[in-house]
């Protein structure tokens, strides 16, 4: 109950009971919010993998390196033998010449891999921002209406020798 609360913390309660009604709607605007914390943090989580497996599979050794098969080869090498030195010891190990490299195979896999999570990413973040924006702001309205109808019901139970003794601020601060 509000009134055995500290006065400090009245305010808090008013604000809480108001609130009470649209606690699923607050609770879909975190999740929202969640998800889309997630989707911003996901897109730089995903050079981890693109790094690792896409990127710096390509051998380093210069002599052991075949004539690039393809455009996307001759673009790729030179972009992961600047990038290896970066890297931690453990990536850098695997680059070095003789270390097991993964197959083509794997590593389109893991790009498909990494372009589907950039999609799921690209679809799902600004939808989870446009659902806490337009949700918050509902629940907002909500609230100032409700506000609003109280403050309005107040004033219409007072007698009106109330409104007629009373100046405007008065009246809505609570003084006699």
């Amino acid at each position: 109950r509000p009134d055995d609360a500290p006065q400090e913390a009245r305010p808090l309660l008013r604000i809480l009971r108001l609130l009470k009604p649209y606690a699923g709607l607050i609770l879909l605007v975190v999740l929202c919010t969640l998800v889309f914390s997630a989707g911003r943090y996901g897109r730089a989580y995903l050079m981890k993998p693109l790094l690792d497996g896409v990127l710096v599979p390509v051998e380093t050794d210069s002599q052991a390196t075949p004539a690039p098969a393809g455009p996307l080869d001759a673009l790729v090498a030179p972009i992961s033998r600047a990038l290896i030195p970066l890297l931690p010891d453990s990536v850098q190990d695997r680059a070095k010449p003789g270390a097991s490299k993964p197959t083509e195979q794997g590593v389109r896999q893991s790009l498909a891999q990494i372009l589907l999570a950039a999609l799921v990413i690209v679809l799902l973040t600004p939808l989870a921002l446009y659902g806490r924006v337009v949700l918050s702001e509902y629940a907002l309205g909500r609230v100032h209406l409700d506000v609003q109808q109280q403050l309005a019901r107040k004033l219409l139970a007072l007698p009106l020798s109330a409104h007629a003794r009373r100046r405007r601020g008065d009246l809505l601060d609570g003084g006699s």
